[in-house]
């Protein structure tokens, strides 16, 4: 259903930017859009490509004055992520409403906005986008950058905000320090046994690559073969990305925490006695 929910909204969308070709009667070689009269002394104007971030108590209201004028010249505005706005607010700021479009719900943000930067000139983002990858949010911002439209954020930061708050944070890091020591003992083993710097370097890459790559660090497991899921699911470097997530995000994950320390008991059990001995015997 979350599926079918999210290609009926990608559908809406890509279905208004199909229905007006031009999509705005600004041309898109300008380089600026126009600004309201009583912000010229703040913003002269809107330079294409560009990302303003709007923060404050009156930042919805900012990124809706901004957005009025190029509205009322032409330009399409979209807004995505800001469930109490309504009509009647947008209509007060001098939004042509005729040329709004509205995205709410909780869709796959990532694509509806990737959708919006391509059909609207103006899209403005909302506190409930504010969750999202700094790898999504540089592709985003390049691609809003390459079509000339201009992204007003509202009330929040583009990336990654640890909801667990402090004491997530530190904990997740602890235990990714944990693990990297224990894990560290394979690399002094390898280190003890190969004599150069390069031959360490070459067998640690293929070491590291096929775990770090087979792992839920870059893509959901679930979009995986079904083989290759149960070596992913089981992969110590995938039940450690979990358990930092979860500590960061508040979850505490008990699994995942036992998992990574399982791990790296492991690892110290079994290559730190064969470290050890091979630098005695040196």
């Amino acid at each position: 259903m979350k599926n079918e929910h999210l290609f009926d909204t990608l559908h809406r969308v890509l279905t208004l930017a199909e229905r007006f070709p031009a999509l705005t009667a600004v041309a898109a070689s300008e380089r600026t859009l126009p600004v309201h009269d009583s912000l010229v002394g703040l913003l002269p104007s809107l330079q294409r490509g560009s990302t303003i971030a709007c923060n404050g108590p009156a930042g919805v209201s900012l990124a809706l004055a901004l957005a009025a004028a190029p509205s009322q010249q032409g330009a399409w505005v979209g807004v995505a992520g800001l469930p109490e706005l309504g009509i009647r607010a947008a209509v007060d700021m001098g939004v042509a409403v005729e040329r709004l479009v509205m995205v709410t719900g909780d869709p796959s943000w990532v694509d509806v906005l990737a959708a919006m930067i391509d059909g609207f000139d103006v899209v403005v983002v909302g506190r409930r986008v504010g969750r999202l990858a700094g790898g999504a949010v540089r592709r985003l911002q390049a691609r809003a950058q390459s079509r000339g439209i201009v992204m007003l954020t509202v009330g929040m930061i583009l990336g990654y905000r640890p909801d667990g708050g402090p004491l997530g944070v530190i904990a997740g890091i602890a235990l990714l320090v944990a693990f990297s020591f224990a894990f560290s003992w394979i690399w002094t083993m390898f280190g003890l046994l190969l004599r150069t710097e390069k031959s360490v370097m070459g067998v640690s890459m293929m070491v590291i690559f096929p775990l770090t790559f087979l792992s839920n660090v870059f893509v959901d497991p679930r979009t995986m073969p079904g083989w290759l899921q149960a070596f992913v699911n089981n992969s110590p470097i995938s039940h450690l990305s979990s358990a930092v997530r979860g500590l960061m995000a508040g979850d505490w994950p008990a699994d995942e925490i036992a998992w990574s320390l399982g791990w790296a008991g492991l690892f110290i059990a079994v290559f730190g006695p064969i470290t050890m001995r091979l630098y005695n015997r040196k």
